[in-house]
This record gives C-alpha cells, structure tokens and sequence, in this order.
C-alpha cells in the first residue's frame, strides 16, 4: 500500500515547474497522488490513465505502473486545483523496487503543455 504524506498543492506545483534547475539539482518532493497520464506511441496518444506518483522536481516526475513502460513519451496533467498543468514528458527509466509488485518509472519533463496545445506526437 501507498502511503499518503504531504502533497504539494497546484500553487507549489507552478513554483516547483518555474525552479527549474540542473537535473541533479533538482530537489524532489514527496507527490504522492493520482495523476492523469496519456502515452505516446508511434506518434500516437492514447487515451489518459491514472497513475500513482511517487515524487516531483522542476525537471520531471516519478510513478508507478504495473508492468514496464512500453512507450517513450507522455502527456501527464497535473491537477490538484483548478487550473490543471499539462507537461511533455519521457521516460528515462525504470526500475522494478525489491518487495514491489509495481515498476517505478522515472521521467524528464520536456515542457509545458498549453491548455488547448496538443501534444507533439
């Protein structure tokens, strides 16, 4: 089971996004919330899927599937308020934690999405 630490709201989201620093640099946060994410594949989004987030940086975002990511990119909303925050992302790996039955999938923010942009597939 998940735990349930404190979550940034959207406000820290928009301030964690503008800090963007070097990705080491990146201080991560505890995000542990269900999130929006559409893969890309061969050019093609699909539909959006929730998905458990593990943390958050200025640079990208961590979170959990049942199997291996099959795709590269994404589209994933950030919503915790009323003004949601879509960002292009991909995948720069994977990892399968021991005693877990989920994959941990660690991702790159590419940049920011306007509201009605579509994503560059």
């Amino acid at each position: 089971m998940l735990s349930q630490p404190t979550t940034l709201d959207l406000g820290e989201i928009n301030v964690v996004l503008a800090e963007h620093l070097e990705r080491r640099a990146s201080p991560r946060f505890p995000y542990r919330v269900v999130q929006k994410l559409a893969p890309i594949r061969s050019g093609i989004q699909g539909p959006f899927r929730d998905v458990n987030c593990s943390d958050l940086s200025a640079g990208g975002i961590s979170f959990y599937m049942d199997y291996p990511p099959d795709f590269d990119t994404f589209v994933i909303i950030l919503a915790n308020g009323n003004a949601p925050i879509r960002m292009l992302g991909k995948v720069v790996g994977h990892q399968h934690p021991k005693g877990m039955a989920l994959f941990l999938v660690r991702c790159q923010f590419m940049r920011r999405l306007g509201s009605s942009e579509p994503a560059p597939c």
